[in-house]
């Protein structure tokens, strides 16, 4: 069962009184029923999230249902797990205080050298090696360094040769029979789950299991007070929830006393007396009961109405009206909560608000291989693509690869490179190089010449027994003769074991630091441009406002210009009507009541001096309005040339700005490459509604999909079936809402992929129509297949 914040989750029980008439809602992959629409939706909600954890392997981030998957497959290979390995392995678990980790380590390390009854191992006797099993270890004790083991011979055939006592040094595994991971996993199925590796307590073994394989179950006087402490919580936890059921109890015995005897009263009476005493008790109860429930009323419709006095009405409730309030009731709306999406997409509805989906193209399905080949297909050629430097095979196209595979008449170049490479990655492993070795009578050197020979001393050895019926027919030279399906569960296997090699698992850590590394540096460029942009728009705003600010100001300047022209030219009238005035008052009469003949010299020289000063003092005040202009005008024209100047700057640095952000999507797009040429593990595009995987590999111009059984496979090729696929995908959904956003985000690559494929196909069609048309005069040589003319350029020997 998956957990919920490292704890056990505990699902639903079934409704009450449910009948077979009664339409529910149930969950597909717990069962859990629900007649309630909104209590389904809720847990639907909190299966998708990814808080779950598998219980075998400890993975966490998961939703449930990849957890109970995980969970399912984790129990599978448990099971695998060898028996006569289960008992020794738990003794060894049985009140351990390590961590996990440490735990596997040291478990690894004690059966590194030692042996147990029931194993079977190879005995070396001079230079020859013969398979036996162990019968008893010697004094009964695990054994350490030295010690003898009593084990049973076994020829060619599987029959008994006899028996001997050997020594460690002349007893060798194959292989050790378990993983680590395989002994995490079977150590979390062993052990209870009240023992956490966070906190100082000891592992405690299954009490059947214990039962079954003989193992103690009385801890150590060392480890005892971890147990004692248990104890004496799980009593205080028992007392706190005895002391308020036998304070009711008490209660209960009080308040039920026996009435008092009256004396003279006979027995019938007593009886009567004690039935009416019941019965009031009983009336006096209801009546409390009854009291209890009309002040909470009272009380809840007090809180209700003071909310609805201070204007604070809920979500569902409606304010009484006049009539209402004066009945003093409230009459409640019944409450519509919106649907929140996306939602699980077999409950999405179609609207007739909405524009309606396309309609989703069907698959194409015609391969060469048959269609329950297609997975294990893909599988080993994915790997050969990604992995091909380092086991030195150069790439091909998965098309050469299935025609490959259906080749019956000769060996193809193709599989006879693929094969020669996995042999000789899994024998740089000493331990598989050592068993290889020792199954031939004299070292013979791994070639290209020798792949048929060497696959079958391949299969022949531990781990590919269901196979290992191929070797006879491999090394008579009838490769070829073997069922497409076969040759492909053989390299399967064979990918199996390169990636436990020593050389992939190294490409593996150096792509994660990689990896990581791009991915810190992605983040540290964003974080900078994003900073950079943040400045660069406050340094526009800026200068934004500075330029009207300058533009106010020339306009406010320009008007106390005008305004001040007015006023001279105003006053310049004033001065002249003034000397026009004195002028008329001399030329017309005589001051002082002088007469004509009089100083008339003086008077007209006196006249002709103010017009004079009058001119004179009108030029200067043009000459100082003049330069008051001149330089209001230079002012403008500066202003109006810093104005263009910053105007320039904003334009030049926006330019720079917007050369910069393209240089960083480039840059983007970039380490966006190359942390997808990283790749540690191929995930699918995402699921439709029916739970069909969609799985797209940058080097195959198709779309691959996988029905949720995982038998059926087809795939799209056109562009148009792309943009179909995506048009037909319902957004409110949880799954389809996932994989319209991976279209949407690979959509060019994808669809760069697809017209790449489709113009590669047009191109061949039209050269074979070329060879079909040429005249029969002119005799064309035979067309080679590219499976046949491929060329290992990795390949080093």
């Amino acid at each position: 069962m998956p957990l919920l914040k490292r704890k056990a989750y505990n699902l639903s029980r079934p409704p009450n009184n449910l009948k077979a008439k009664d339409l529910v809602f149930q969950v597909r992959f717990t069962k859990e029923i629900f007649t309630d629409y909104e209590e389904y939706l809720k847990h639907i909600n909190l299966y998708k999230q990814r808080v779950w954890t598998c219980k075998v392997t400890g993975k966490s981030n998961l939703t449930y249902e990849e957890a109970l998957e995980s969970e399912c497959k984790a129990t599978e290979k448990v099971q695998q797990f060898p028996r006569e390995f289960i008992g020794p392995v738990l003794q060894l678990v049985q009140f351990s205080m390590l961590r996990l980790e440490d735990l596997v380590s040291a478990i690894l390390k004690a059966f590194k050298d030692q042996f147990v009854p029931g194993e079977e191992v190879l005995c070396i006797k001079g230079n020859t090696t013969m398979p036996c099993k162990v019968l008893q270890v010697i004094d009964g004790e695990a054994p350490e360094a030295g010690c003898s083991y009593e084990v049973k011979l076994i020829d060619n055939d599987r029959n008994v040769d006899g028996s001997s006592i050997e020594s460690t040094s002349s007893l060798v595994r194959k292989k050790l029979p378990f993983t680590r991971a395989l002994v995490k996993s079977f150590i979390r199925e062993s052990v209870k789950d009240n023992a956490s590796r966070n906190s100082q307590t000891p592992l405690v073994v299954l009490d059947k299991l214990c039962e079954k394989f003989g193992i103690t179950t009385t801890p150590p006087e060392e480890l005892k007070k971890f147990f004692l402490k248990q104890e004496q919580v799980e009593e205080e936890l028992k007392e706190e929830i005895a002391q308020p059921l036998i304070a009711l109890m008490e209660l209960e015995t009080h308040s039920k006393k026996r009435p008092k005897k009256v004396e003279g009263e006979p027995e019938g009476s007593k009886g009567k007396r004690q039935k009416k005493a019941v019965d009031r008790e009983d009336e006096s109860k209801a009546s409390k009961k009854q009291k209890a429930l009309d002040t909470e009323t009272d009380s809840q419709a007090n809180k209700k109405q003071k909310r609805i006095d201070a204007g604070q009405v809920g979500e569902g409730e409606v304010a009484p009206s006049k009539e209402d309030k004066s009945k003093g009731k409230a009459e409640s709306v019944v409450k519509v909560v919106p649907i929140k999406y996306p939602i699980e997409d077999t409950l999405v509805q179609p609207s007739s608000s909405e524009p309606p989906l396309t309609e989703r193209p069907a698959w194409s399905s015609d391969f060469v291989l048959p269609m329950h080949c297609t997975g294990s297909l893909l599988m080993v050629w994915n790997f050969c693509s990604l992995f091909g430097k380092v086991i030195r095979l150069s790439p091909f196209s998965l098309e050469e690869f299935e025609k490959a595979l259906e080749c019956s008449d000769a060996d193809p170049i193709l599989l006879r490179e693929a094969h020669h490479a996995f042999i000789k990655l899994i024998l740089e492993d000493l331990s598989v190089l050592e068993s290889f070795q020792g199954r031939r009578k004299r070292k013979v050197k791994v070639t290209i010449q020798s792949w048929k020979d060497d696959l079958a001393d391949i299969l022949e050895l531990g781990g590919f027994e269901k196979l290992a019926v191929h070797s006879s027919t491999i090394r008579k030279g009838d490769y070829m003769q073997l069922e497409p399906s076969a040759k492909l569960d053989i390299l399967c296997n064979l990918v199996e074991c390169a990636l436990n090699s020593t050389a992939v698992r190294e490409q593996l850590d150096v792509y994660i630091e990689e990896k990581q590394a791009i991915a810190s540096q992605k983040r540290k460029e964003e974080l900078e441009e994003s900073k950079k942009d943040k400045e660069a728009q406050e340094m526009l705003k800026q200068a934004q406002l500075a330029g009207t600010d300058s533009t106010d100001t020339a306009k406010n300047q320009k008007e106390e210009v005008e305004a001040r022209e007015d006023g001279s030219s105003s006053s310049g009238a004033d001065s002249d009507n003034e000397g026009n005035n004195s002028e008329k008052l001399y030329s017309n009469g005589l001051p002082n009541g002088t007469h004509e003949n009089g100083d008339g010299e003086d008077a007209t020289s006196v006249s002709a001096r103010s017009r004079q000063l009058a001119l004179k003092r009108k030029a200067e005040l043009k000459q100082v309005e003049d330069l008051e202009k001149e330089k209001k005008r230079m002012e403008e024209h500066k202003k109006l040339q810093e104005i263009r100047k910053v105007k320039f700057e904003a334009v030049k640095e926006r330019k720079l700005q917007e050369k910069k952000m393209i240089e960083m999507q480039k840059r983007q797009e970039h380490l966006e490459r190359e942390i997808e040429k990283r790749v540690i593990r191929t995930h699918p595009l995402g699921k439709d509604r029916d739970h069909n995987r969609y799985w797209f590999f940058p080097r195959e111009g198709r779309i691959f999909v996988e029905d949720k059984d995982m038998s059926n496979w087809g795939y799209y090729s056109a562009k148009e079936e792309l943009e179909a696929l995506y048009g037909s995908l319902n957004p409110k959904g949880i799954r389809e809402r996932g994989l319209q956003r991976q279209l949407e985000k690979h959509y060019n690559k994808i669809s760069d992929a697809l017209q790449k494929r489709t113009k590669e196909i047009t191109q061949r069609i039209a050269l074979e129509d070329s060879f079909v048309r040429r005249s029969s005069r002119s005799k064309a040589g035979p067309q080679q297949t590219l499976e046949v003319t491929y060329r290992n350029k990795y390949r080093t020997s």
